[in-house]
C-alpha cells in the first residue's frame, strides 16, 4: 500500500504460486501418540526427500491434535481428524497457505485412503458403519455424495472404536482397517466395497498392525502400476517385524515380502511418475535417542537409512 508517498507492508503472503509441488515431500506428525512430545512439540514437519532438510509446518496449541492424516496427490492439503477445544472432528491444513481450510463435524472413526481418493468411515446407526468421501474442500457437480448412502453392517463383537488407532487403505476394491482389541493383539478388519460386507478376520499377536499400501507392476501390463494393500504385523524391537500384502481372495496375509527386528510406527509409499523408483519409507522405533527412518527399495529389496532421530507418530507423502 502506497500512502503518502510511502510503501507500507500489509502483510506477508505463505505460498510461493500456489501450485502444488511436483514431487512429494515427507511430512511427520507429531501428536499425542507420539513417545517423544515431552521433549518436542506437537505439530507438522516438513522433510525434503533429496536434502533430508527439516523445516516446521505448524505447531498445535495445547488443547490441539491431529492424528490419521491423509493426502490426495495434487490437492497439497493433509486431512485428518482434528482435536481443538474438547471436540473432534475432520479439517484439513493447506500446505501451501498454511491454514486449516475444511473443518466438517462429522463423527469420523477413522480415515481411509488410495492414491485418488480419502474417505471418512462413520456410524450410521448402533451396528451399521457407512464412508463419505472427504477429498474436496468444496462439493461441484462431479464430486457430490452418491445418492447410495452405503450401510455396512458391523461383524459380531467388534467394536467401533477399536479401528481409530491407524488410518486404512483402499486397494483391490477393498478397505483395509485395523482392530485394536485391546488385548496385545490386532485383527485385520477388511470391507468389501461392491457388496458392501466387512469381515473381522483371526487376532494376530502384534504390537501394531498398520494397514499400508504399494504399487507394483500389473502382471497384464508390467508397464503399468496397480495399488495393492496390505499389512504391518510390528512387533518389539528385537522381534520379527513383517511386511506383508493381504490376499482379498483368500482372506489371508501373504508371506513377507520384507522383515526387520524393530517396531514400526508408521509408513508411506513413494514412486515415481515412470514407475521406475518405488520405495517405502518405514519409521521404526529406536532407542533412547528416538526413531529412525529407513527406506525399502523394491527394485533391489534393500533398506537404506534415510534419517535418524525423528519424534513423529506418523509419516505421510504428499504434494
Amino acid at each position: 500500500l502506497e500512502r503518502a508517498g510511502q510503501l507500507q507492508p500489509l502483510g506477508q503472503i505463505s505460498v510461493a504460486d500456489g501450485q502444488s509441488p511436483e514431487e512429494p515431500y515427507l511430512y511427520g506428525i507429531t501428536n499425542s501418540h507420539a513417545i517423544y512430545t515431552p521433549t518436542v512439540p506437537r505439530g507438522i514437519t516438513r522433510i525434503d526427500l533429496v536434502t533430508q532438510e527439516i523445516s516446521e509446518v505448524i505447531q498445535f496449541h495445547d488443547d490441539e491434535d491431529f492424528h490419521l492424516a491423509a493426502n490426495i496427490p495434487g490437492t497439497n492439503i493433509l486431512c485428518g481428524i482434528r482435536e481443538k477445544d474438547g471436540s473432534s472432528f475432520i479439517d484439513g491444513y493447506d500446505l501451501c497457505m498454511h491454514y486449516w481450510c475444511n473443518p466438517v463435524e462429522r463423527n469420523a472413526i477413522t480415515i481411509c485412503s488410495d492414491f485418488n481418493n480419502t474417505v471418512s468411515l462413520e456410524m450410521a446407526g448402533d451396528k451399521l458403519l457407512t464412508y463419505c468421501s472427504i477429498s474436496y474442500p468444496v462439493y461441484t457437480r462431479l464430486n457430490m455424495p452418491p445418492i447410495h448412502t452405503p450401510e455396512i453392517p458391523l461383524p459380531d463383537g467388534l467394536k467401533p472404536e477399536s479401528l481409530s488407532r491407524y488410518p486404512g487403505v483402499i486397494a483391490d476394491a477393498h478397505m483395509l482397517l485395523s482392530a485394536n482389541n485391546g488385548d496385545g493383539t490386532f485383527s485385520p478388519v477388511v470391507i468389501d466395497i461392491a457388496k458392501e460386507k466387512m469381515h473381522c478376520y483371526d487376532p494376530i499377536k502384534a504390537e501394531a498392525l498398520i494397514p499400508f499400501r504399494i504399487m507394483e507392476p500389473s502382471p497384464e501390463n508390467p508397464n503399468s502400476l496397480q495399488c495393492k494393500g496390505g499389512y504391518i504385523v510390528s512387533r518389539a524391537n528385537g522381534g520379527d517385524t513383517q511386511f506383508c500384502l493381504w490376499d482379498t481372495t483368500a482372506g489371508n496375509l501373504k508371506e513377507p515380502f520384507a522383515t526387520y527386528p524393530n517396531a514400526v510406527r508408521s509408513a508411506a509409499m513413494y514412486y515415481s511418475k515412470d514407475g521406475q523408483t518405488r520405495k517405502l519409507y518405514v519409521q521404526f522405533a529406536g532407542y533412547r535417542e528416538g526413531d529412525f527412518i529407513e527406506t525399502y527399495d523394491f527394485q533391489t529389496k534393500e533398506w537404506r537409512m534415510f534419517m535418524f532421530y525423528v519424534p513423529f507418530a506418523e509419516i505421510l507423502l504428499a504434494r
